[in-house]
């Protein structure tokens, strides 16, 4: 699908994230981070987001979904469901370039 824009992108793609329950046991902890964990260089400061959720699978711990699961469960969910803001470089500031070659 492509949108107004000119941007490609295909709804059903997301559902899977954007329907995804609260997680109620460590078990469901591992496949949220295991679907969420696979775009972590996309999203700036992931694991500062992640942790309270990720915390929650340290051997010994008692699980427990506390208001900074929730918070970080919710902001991945966001982060993850809507396309970035793309904006063109000033060339007059600093930036980074990161290349595969």
């Amino acid at each position: 699908m492509i949108s107004e824009d000119g941007i490609s992108f295909d709804r059903e793609k997301i559902k899977v994230i954007v329907n995804w329950h609260v997680p109620k046991n460590v078990l469901d902890v591992r496949s949220f981070m295991g679907i969420t964990g696979y775009y972590w260089k996309f999203i700036e400061g992931f694991s500062r987001i992640a942790y309270p959720i990720t915390s929650l699978q340290k051997k010994g711990n008692k699980f427990g979904w506390i208001e900074k699961c929730e918070e970080g469960f919710n902001k991945l969910n966001e982060l993850l469901t809507t396309r970035p803001i793309l904006k063109i470089t000033d060339p007059h500031k600093d930036f980074v370039v990161c290349t595969n070659a």
